[in-house]
């Protein structure tokens, strides 16, 4: 066996007892790569992390299917199920905070635009009465050039009654002062 600073320390075959698997079984997850394994020479030496964590898994599968066999249960698998069942209520723990968290602060972003949507709503009725106004303001403005003009025509009529009355008048009485004159 290697020394315990090399984490491929534990060769083929213990590490196929460990699991309680064969040797056989053992390969075909090297090559899956379930497991990592380093080759050297010969000897095909496991990870020793990945080969613990690979046993806590199987052991609690087999827990969970109620296929575990009493022989297999040591008390250090035992200790090692209760730390994996923590561990998972720890994970489990700080996903479902680590979601609520994510849950308030989209909460708070959907909040913040509903309220901006009721703003703009509000603006997009005050802004149609406006485009009326602006409508009815345009209109008054013609009207009154309209009026305007109409009123300036009306003058320049009304001074041209007033100079040809006049005028008639100069006339009649010229006229009159000629002839009885």
């Amino acid at each position: 066996m290697k020394s315990k600073n090399n984490v491929y320390s534990i060769s083929r075959d213990e590490a196929a007892e460990q699991l309680h698997v064969s040797t056989r079984t053992l390969d075909r997850w090297l090559k899956s790569g379930r497991l990592k394994s380093k080759a050297d020479g010969r000897t095909v030496w496991v990870h020793a992390e990945e080969l613990e964590k690979l046993a806590e898994k199987e052991q609690l599968k087999e827990l969970r299917r109620g296929k575990q066999k009493s022989a297999r249960t040591t008390p250090r698998a035992v200790q090692s199920l209760t730390n994996t069942r923590e561990s998972e209520e720890m994970i489990y723990k700080k996903l479902f905070e680590e979601a609520a968290t994510d849950i308030k602060a989209k909460q708070e972003k959907l909040e913040a635009a509903h309220f901006r949507v009721g703003q703009l709503e509000a603006q997009v009725q005050n802004s149609v009465p406006l485009l009326e106004y602006k409508q009815e303001k345009e209109n008054l403005v013609r009207t009154s050039a309209e009026l305007a003009t109409e009123l300036a025509t009306e003058r320049i009529k009304k001074w041209l009654f007033v100079g040809l009355s006049s005028l008639l008048a100069l006339a009649t009485a010229i006229f009159g002062w000629v002839i009885f004159g």
